[in-house]
């Protein structure tokens, strides 16, 4: 089977944004320079000329949409509510959208998070023509601990971040996996 890689965008970038929860902002990071945003952003800066510049639009608590049973304690706007202020306004070249884990936790249903995430990525692309990675839920544990946001295990993960891979294959954009695979295997 001869499978070629695609190469899904040849220029440096130039603007990049990140939107998502708190660990998109930085969560317990000591210092921004070491969320994964800002390493992405060196990472990127290693292999081009200029430096992108990058825009981390991460919100505590976030979650995709309004329709989201955690939307009154995550205190708002939503992804849904204000990305396009938030990614769209900048006229970026690359879009880390990364949700998945509060909507999953807050108890929303996967279609209809789905169908928020992708009304997201379609609009994102139509307006930016941006490289699109969508991310998945990451791995946590002591679920218990942040009502409300207490309603899911990693099954429920796994479910959400199948339905996101197979979102970004359908949407034509890249999808990060970082949910390690032996998790997954002890489900």
């Amino acid at each position: 089977m001869d499978l070629q890689k695609r190469d899904y965008r040849s220029q440096p970038f130039q603007v990049a944004t990140a939107v998502g929860d708190a660990v998109t902002a930085g969560g317990d990071a000591t210092s921004p320079e070491l969320c994964w945003v800002s390493r992405l952003a060196d990472a990127i800066n290693e292999s081009q000329l200029e430096p992108v510049k990058m825009y981390n639009n991460g919100m505590g608590a976030n979650v995709i949409s309004q329709r989201s049973p955690a939307y009154i304690p995550s205190r708002g706007p939503s992804a849904l509510e204000r990305y396009q202020e938030h990614v769209i306004a900048y006229r970026p070249d690359l879009v880390l959208i990364s949700y998945g884990l509060n909507d999953a936790r807050g108890g929303m249903p996967l279609a209809e998070f789905l169908a928020d995430e992708q009304r997201i990525v379609l609009d994102i692309k139509k307006n930016t023509g941006a490289l699109i990675v969508v991310i998945d839920a990451y791995f946590m544990t002591a679920f218990d601990r942040w009502p409300p946001f207490d309603r899911a295990t990693l099954a429920t993960f796994m479910g959400f971040n199948c339905a996101l891979k197979r979102l970004a294959e359908e949407c034509d954009v890249l999808y990060a996996d970082v949910l390690p695979v032996r998790v997954w295997q002890r489900g």
